[in-house]
């Protein structure tokens, strides 16, 4: 989550590029997807000397469509490494947290939130 101390023009920059830059790829990956009509040819060519596991789409509708999932994966995994950070964050302000409470527990003999020093019985 956001800070509430974060300035509104950081903040603003940080949901553009949290939400804004995967959703602006995601867009772009469908229209594309959607120009190529989601068609995707191959063209394997043997008479060549190539072999028969080297096929290349071809036309601009197949590849428009796999620059349109290209693009669909790349915002995927953008959000998901953004995603991934926050998750980091979260967990070293957890870890914080209980470290606080422990060091409140050395100097007070309780935890945080326990009322009396033997704490509430259970």
């Amino acid at each position: 989550m956001d800070s509430p101390s974060r300035p509104p023009r950081a903040r603003w920059f940080v949901l553009t590029v949290r939400w804004g830059v995967p959703l602006a790829i995601a867009v772009v990956g469908i229209v594309l997807i959607v120009r190529g009509q989601g068609h995707i040819a191959n063209v394997s060519d043997t008479t060549s000397g190539a072999s028969v596991f080297s096929t290349y789409p071809t036309g601009q509708r197949s590849i428009d469509s796999i620059l349109g999932v290209t693009a669909l994966v790349v915002a995927l995994m953008i959000w998901m490494v953004g995603w991934l950070m926050r998750m980091t964050t979260r967990d070293g302000k957890d870890r914080q947290r209980e470290e606080e409470a422990r060091e409140y527990f050395a100097r007070t003999g309780r935890w945080p939130g326990e009322q009396g020093p033997a704490g509430p019985s259970r």
